[in-house]
């Protein structure tokens, strides 16, 4: 991934002095947004993933609910390309939780404490890391990936069986 922070604006683009007597108070309404952003955005990312496990649990028994019938093709089919669509929207929720985070992260430089920076670096440091911790959780991207492998091994052994 490439840094383009090097060519963004700064978040904060106003000194206490431009401001007015406002400036903390609304710097840290502003900040307590993005960190219920962040929140919201992680909650929906948890509700999304439930929601396709459900789907393709139901495709699957589905599945074994109409083996020799010619939907038994269909069904896999249908499951492989719903796991792309779960990857997408894992990636695509990740990417977002990612720049929430770095907005916060840029916000806490002008308030007294960096929270989630120092939750950041102290993750980083017990996990012996020198890089980017990871923005999605193997788990988050493992379950799609199986469930892909699981219908293209049905469509597979549907193929060769010659249902």
């Amino acid at each position: 991934m490439s840094d383009v922070s090097g060519s963004l604006k700064p978040i904060v683009h106003k000194t206490r002095d431009d401001y007015d007597d406002n400036y903390h108070p609304h710097l840290l309404e502003q900040y307590k947004m993005a960190v219920e952003r962040a929140e919201t955005t992680a909650a929906r990312r948890e509700s999304g993933n439930r929601l396709f496990f459900i789907i393709l649990t139901g495709l699957a028994v589905t599945y074994a609910i109409c083996i020799g019938a010619q939907l038994s093709v269909l069904v896999p089919l249908l499951g492989s390309y719903i796991c792309v669509g779960w990857l997408v929207f894992v990636w695509s929720r990740s990417k977002m939780n990612f720049s929430t985070f770095a907005v916060i992260r840029e916000l806490e430089q002008e308030l007294p404490a960096r929270l989630f920076e120092g939750e950041r670096e102290r993750r980083i440091a017990e996990q012996g890391q020198t890089t980017q911790v990871m923005m999605v959780s193997w788990f988050e991207l493992l379950m799609p990936i199986l469930f892909a492998l699981l219908f293209m091994l049905l469509l597979l052994w549907n193929l060769i069986a010659g249902r």
